[in-house]
């Protein structure tokens, strides 16, 4: 995965920086969000970087295909 966000850091040097900015009194749960948040914004980055990205058009193709499914079944 690509590390944009960080330059050439290791992901365990990021995770590590990122957890060190936090009060020693931080809740866990407090630190998990903020890796689970910039895990996925690196996956972001990742899926643009690979063209892994959707148009409008398709967005919404999926979301009318979805939706005729659900009508289907009620």
């Amino acid at each position: 995965m690509s590390n944009n966000l960080g330059g050439k850091k290791s992901m365990k040097e990021l995770a590590i920086d990122l957890i060190n900015k936090f009060p020693d009194d931080a809740d866990l749960s407090d630190i998990i969000d903020e890796l689970y948040v910039r895990i996925n914004v690196l996956q972001g980055i990742n899926d643009i970087e690979n063209g892994h990205v959707y148009t409008t058009e398709e967005i919404n193709q999926h979301i009318d295909n979805a939706s005729k499914m659900v009508k289907q079944i009620k």
